[in-house]
């Protein structure tokens, strides 16, 4: 049998090749329908619950083109039957005939029930290179 992290490599895998196909139908087999499920997507209000994520993955499938992704795994944690997984996306996509790409930093949260791995958190921040990032001040940060 494949060890944990293995299999939270295999369910992320999954989730991105839902995403990236814009299939709602995966997206459904990914996901833990339940109300305590969170989704924030870069640039958005927090979507709690099922019915709010489910409903936010509609939007974004039903208005875009293409997407593809090249994710690099950063570091993958297990911890009984809760994983998480960092990582970084880096997304192309397109809208109309105009190409768009952005890198994304995420953590996908996955739990382990019956002995399937389903998601139950994903969290994706804008991730700014030093050379595209704002100058902060560090009273920012106080």
């Amino acid at each position: 049998m494949e060890d944990s992290a293995q299999e939270i490599q295999k369910a992320n895998e999954a989730f991105y090749g839902a995403f990236e196909h814009l299939d709602i139908h995966r997206m459904d087999d990914i996901w833990w329908h339940d109300d305590d499920v969170k989704c924030i997507h870069p640039g958005w209000a927090p979507r709690l619950g099922w019915p709010q994520v489910r409903d936010s993955w509609v939007v974004i499938f039903n208005y875009t083109q293409r997407m593809a992704f090249s994710v690099c795994v950063i570091e993958i944690t297990v911890k009984g039957d809760f994983g998480w997984i960092v990582c970084r996306e880096q997304i192309t996509t397109s809208d109309g005939d105009r190409p768009m790409e952005g890198t994304v930093m995420a953590t996908n949260l996955f739990e382990r029930r019956d002995g399937f791995w389903r998601m139950i958190h994903h969290h994706g921040s804008p991730y700014f290179t030093p050379d595209t990032a704002l100058p902060m001040a560090p009273s920012a940060f106080v």
